[in-house]
Parts: structure tokens; C-alpha cells; sequence
């Protein structure tokens, strides 16, 4: 067998890398770009579409959309419940759970509960949790007008003088300073301290979502009178 020598065989290899790119660069230089215009769109070839179904059966506009509970605490992109009942008189007639994995506020689980039927729900905002709970709890009308009652005693008897009052809860809350003013968080404290004190899951919940929806608006009011 010949024997081949290594060096000389590297050096041809080498020698040939030069030559294969001066033949690139010259077929670069002969090769010309060539520009192509796309056709013109005939826009007469296209019919326009106008023909449309209009099922104006589902226009809710004109109902009564805060009916039963649903006129529990405002939320963001709240579901209209004739949607959720006339979902639950198409494809529920037969069924007896429904199970809302987004469920909200609630409205389909109220929805659910109106025609006999089960319901569950899931939420990851423990403020829609509690307003769906409160929705769809039972709650004895009897002893949450004497809890009413009791409670429009208490506040008049006191009449927000913090002297008199037994329970203030001001929670620690980032910005609280920001939202409310130290006369309103003093306010809130006062019925936070009443609320937390009703031994009733079910009403002190109720008073929770009341006491929620206030809050609200006095948010609106406070940076009202900021701005």
C-alpha cells in the first residue's frame, strides 16, 4: 500500500478554498434581481356580503337584568342572565348539575338553582367566590330583616362617635391613605367591626358584599373630591 502524506493533502485542500469562493463571488456579480409585481386585484370580481341573520330573539337590551339576586354587587363583564337561562332552556332540560369552571359572580349558578338544577362553580377571585356564594345561599328573609334592623339601630345609636363604638377594624392595606380618608377609613372600621361580629356565616356574608359594593362608591366619591 502507498503510503499518503497528510501535510501535502492539507495544503491542496487549502489551496482550493480561494478558488471556490472568487467562483461565488463572479456568479453573484452575473445573476440580476428581478422585481415582480403582484397582479392587480379586480375588487368587481367580489360580492359583497349584506345577507346576514339577525336573531333578535337574543337581544336583552330592554330586560330587567337585575332580577332575584343579581343585582348583588357590580363586576366587570358580568354574564346577562336571560343568556345563561335561555343556555339552560336549550341544553338543560334534562340535565341536573351544572358546573361553571369561570363562574363570576354567579349568574349561571343563580340561573341554575331557579329551574331546580344543582350548581357548582369555581373562581380564582375570592371577591366573585363571595358574591357568588351570597347569590345563591338561601338566606331566612326573616332573620336578615332583623339583622337589618339591629344593624340601622346600632349605627344610628352610635352615630359614627368612635367613643361609643365597640369594634373598629381598619385593615392594613397597601395605599389605604390613597383611597380613603382617614374620617371614611374610621367609617368603614366601624361597620367592618360590626360585620365580623354576626355569628351567621350566611348574613355576615350578605353584609360583606354590601359592605364591598359601599366601598365602592366611596372610592368613586373620594377621588371625586381629590380631583
Amino acid at each position: 500500500m502507498k503510503k499518503t502524506n497528510k501535510k501535502s493533502s492539507v495544503k491542496r485542500a487549502n489551496n482550493r478554498k480561494p478558488k471556490a469562493a472568487k467562483k461565488i463571488a463572479k456568479a453573484k456579480k452575473k445573476s440580476k434581481l428581478t422585481l415582480v409585481n403582484e397582479p392587480e386585484v379586480e375588487y368587481r370580481n367580489f360580492k359583497q356580503r349584506t345577507n346576514k341573520t339577525i336573531d333578535e330573539s337574543w337581544d336583552f337590551r330592554k330586560s330587567n337584568t337585575k332580577e332575584y339576586t343579581h343585582c348583588f354587587h357590580p363586576y366587570p363583564a358580568m354574564m346577562i342572565p336571560q343568556v345563561a337561562r335561555r343556555i339552560l332552556e336549550h341544553y338543560g332540560q334534562k340535565s341536573k348539575i351544572l358546573f361553571d369552571p369561570y363562574c363570576g359572580t354567579g349568574t349561571s349558578l343563580v340561573e341554575a338553582n331557579l329551574v331546580g338544577m344543582n350548581a357548582i362553580g369555581t373562581d380564582i377571585n375570592p371577591l366573585a367566590r363571595l358574591i357568588a356564594s351570597t347569590k345563591t345561599n338561601k338566606a331566612d328573609i326573616q332573620v336578615l330583616d332583623l339583622f337589618l334592623h339591629d344593624f340601622m339601630n346600632y349605627i344610628f345609636s352610635i352615630n359614627f362617635q368612635i367613643e361609643k363604638v365597640k369594634s373598629v377594624i381598619i385593615p392594613t392595606i397597601r395605599n389605604i391613605d390613597f383611597w380613603f380618608s382617614k374620617s371614611v377609613q374610621q367609617q368603614l372600621g366601624v361597620l367592618l367591626g360590626y360585620i365580623e361580629n354576626i355569628n351567621d356565616v350566611s348574613i355576615r356574608n350578605f353584609f360583606k358584599v354590601a359592605f364591598s359594593e359601599s366601598n365602592d362608591y366611596k372610592v368613586v366619591t373620594e377621588q371625586k373630591r381629590v380631583n
